[in-house]
C-alpha cells in the first residue's frame, strides 16, 4: 500500500474529534503535510500518550452526570412544552387574522364579490362572450 494511501485511510478512519487533535497538533490540516510529515506526527502523538492528562475524563462518571440532570432537563423539558403551546396560541391567532383579512379588489371589504354593497343591482353576462354567431358567411360543402 502507497504511504498516502495509509495517511489517507489513516486519517478517514478517525473520528471527528480525533481529526480535529491531529490538525491541531500538525498547525494545520494533516492531509496537506508530505507523508514524512505524517508518519513522524503519528509516531511523535503515540510515543507521548501516556503523557496526556485523562484523569479530568475518568474522575466523573455518567452516572453522576445522570443524576445531577435529572431535575434540569425535566425543568426544561416543562419550559419547552410551555412555549410549544404558547407558540400553537399565537400561530392560531394568526391563522384567525388571516381568515378575516381578504382583501377584494372591488371595495376592498372582507367579503365576496356577490355579497359586496358596492356591486348590488349589477350582474355579469356570462352569456356574452360567443353568442353571437353572425357574420359567417362561409359555409364548407
Amino acid at each position: 500500500m502507497l504511504p498516502v494511501t495509509q495517511i489517507d485511510t489513516f486519517y478517514n478512519g478517525l473520528t471527528l474529534r480525533h481529526r480535529d487533535t491531529i490538525n491541531v497538533a500538525a498547525c494545520g490540516t494533516f492531509m496537506k503535510r508530505r507523508p514524512e510529515e505524517c508518519y513522524d506526527l503519528i509516531e511523535n502523538m503515540t510515543a507521548h500518550h501516556d503523557d496526556w492528562d485523562t484523569f479530568v475524563q475518568r474522575s466523573e462518571s455518567s452516572s453522576s452526570i445522570t443524576s445531577s440532570s435529572n431535575s434540569k432537563i425535566i425543568a426544561l423539558k416543562a419550559k419547552m412544552a410551555k412555549i410549544n403551546k404558547n407558540l400553537m396560541k399565537v400561530l392560531q391567532i394568526n391563522q384567525q387574522v388571516k381568515a378575516i383579512a381578504y382583501n377584494y379588489e372591488t371595495c376592498g371589504g372582507p367579503h365576496s364579490y356577490n355579497d359586496c354593497p358596492a356591486t348590488v343591482g349589477q350582474s355579469q353576462n356570462v352569456y356574452g362572450a360567443g353568442a353571437y354567431q353572425g357574420g359567417n358567411s362561409y359555409q364548407p360543402q
